[in-house]
């Protein structure tokens, strides 16, 4: 299993609500907005600025409906 250091491992979110900052703290975390070009763009940014060793893609892919 691979240890993960908060100062250098960033995640990336696509919304707060998957992952609240309060939930997050000491870590470097970027909120890149739903869809894959969000996520490219906010990444290519944040690896510029914050230059991890690692990254993290938190979050799940789909929706949630009535009745499922």
């Amino acid at each position: 299993m691979t240890d993960f250091d908060p100062k250098t491992t960033l995640l990336v979110v696509a919304l707060e609500s998957e992952l609240p900052r309060d939930l997050a703290v000491g870590w470097q975390v970027v909120y890149s907005g739903v869809g894959k070009v969000n996520a490219a763009i906010t990444l290519c940014d944040a690896l510029i600025s914050h230059q991890p060793k690692q990254v993290i893609n938190y979050g799940s892919a789909g929706a949630l409906r009535a009745g499922l």
